[in-house]
């Protein structure tokens, strides 16, 4: 089967795709997740791009599922276990070189963000500014150079998930985006898809 990238292997189907434990949440089909992954996902906004790191940071769920089929489709990625110590996940963000973290918002989030010494404070999310972006872009403390991205499930579909800042803050710096850039494509099928730590 020729192709390039992981999006293109994704069903167009009606049929589920992924489901909660929570029936009050709709199933997301594989015509849904096709559309989130290619159309609402969009890494480039935080400055991160293909073969950068983005370390998930979320527990088990649906949105676990499709966080790493998101990373995949535009990342290399490093999925994280949220059960390990503070100082655990600090050595394995060390050692993955993550760009990038995804945590879920409504988790205890706190402890990890201060012992990884990341200062998560964002810019806006993308200012068009005489023709250039503002991605958003982290203010790293003395080690690790990480964008936090915080991610709000969807309470009517199983997996779906909003992207944000997890603070917000004006920054002046723009820097230009170019769509054209092989950097701000989908992974291709050369790519590195995934770092564990070991």
């Amino acid at each position: 089967l020729p192709f390039r990238t992981l999006i293109e292997l994704l069903p167009k189907t009606d049929h589920p795709a992924v489901c909660s434990m929570d029936l009050s949440r709709a199933a997301c089909t594989h015509a849904r997740l096709r559309r989130f992954v290619a159309d609402e996902v969009c890494f480039s906004d935080y400055g991160v791009g293909r073969n950068d790191r983005v370390a998930i940071l979320f527990p088990n769920g649906p949105e676990l599922a499709v966080a790493f089929v998101a990373v995949l489709s535009y990342c290399t990625s490093a999925p994280l276990n949220p059960a390990n110590t503070p100082q655990e996940i600090k050595a394995e963000l060390e050692n993955v070189r993550a760009k990038a973290i995804m945590v879920a918002a409504g988790e205890d989030n706190d402890g990890i963000l201060a012992v990884a010494e990341v200062s998560p404070t964002l810019g806006p999310r993308r200012e068009h500014v005489e023709g250039a972006v503002t991605p958003y872009s982290a203010r790293p403390a003395q080690e690790l150079e990480l964008v936090v991205i915080e991610c709000t499930l969807d309470p009517t579909t199983a997996g779906i998930f909003q992207m944000k800042a997890h603070i917000a803050d004006r920054r002046s710096d723009v820097v230009q985006l170019d769509p054209e850039d092989s950097r701000w494509q989908p992974q291709q099928r050369e790519d590195c898809a995934m770092v564990l730590h070991t």
